[in-house]
C-alpha cells in the first residue's frame, strides 16, 4: 500500500502482511484476545505521489488538511482517495473510521544498505525521521 519509489520489494505492504500473520498467530496461540487488534494499512505516508506526509495517518488521526494537494497528474488528493477506498472490498475491509486505539506498533521493513554493510539481519529502531513539506 504505502511504498516509495525505489523502495525495494518488500516496501510498505511487508508491515501489513507481518501485522496480520502476527494477529493470525495469536488467535491460533492464545485464542480470541480480551481487546480488539487490528491492523492497518495507511497509504501516502512518505508523500510519494502527493505534496505532504503522514496523509493517511492523519486522516485516520483526523487532523489532516488534503484541500487543495493534486499529484503530478493534476488529480486531487480527495478524488484519488475516494476511487482508492471503493476498490476495498472483501471481509473484514472496514471504511470508516473506528476510534483511535490506545497504542500503535509499526513493522517496518528497511531495505537499506545499514544493516547489510553491518552484516546482521534485524536492527532495533533507536530514533526516527520527521518529515516536512516546505513549499
Amino acid at each position: 500500500m504505502d511504498t516509495v519509489v525505489q523502495g525495494g520489494p518488500l516496501d510498505g505492504l511487508y508491515g501489513v502482511l507481518g501485522g496480520l500473520q502476527a494477529l493470525i498467530t495469536l488467535k491460533q496461540t492464545l485464542g480470541q484476545p480480551k481487546k480488539t487488534l487490528r491492523v492497518i494499512a495507511f497509504s501516502e505516508e512518505e508523500g510519494s505521489r502527493f505534496p505532504t506526509t503522514f496523509s493517511g495517518s492523519k486522516h485516520y488521526a483526523r487532523i489532516e488538511n488534503t484541500t487543495g494537494l493534486k499529484d503530478k497528474d493534476g488529480l486531487d488528493f480527495d478524488s484519488a482517495r475516494t476511487a482508492a477506498v471503493q476498490q476495498l472490498t472483501g471481509p473484514g475491509i472496514q471504511r470508516t473510521l473506528p476510534k483511535l486505539p490506545a497504542t500503535f506498533t509499526e513493522l517496518h521493513i528497511e531495505q537499506g544498505t545499514r544493516l547489510a554493510a553491518a552484516q546482521v539481519q534485524i536492527g532495533l529502531v533507536a530514533a526516527i525521521v520527521g518529515q516536512r513539506v516546505i513549499r
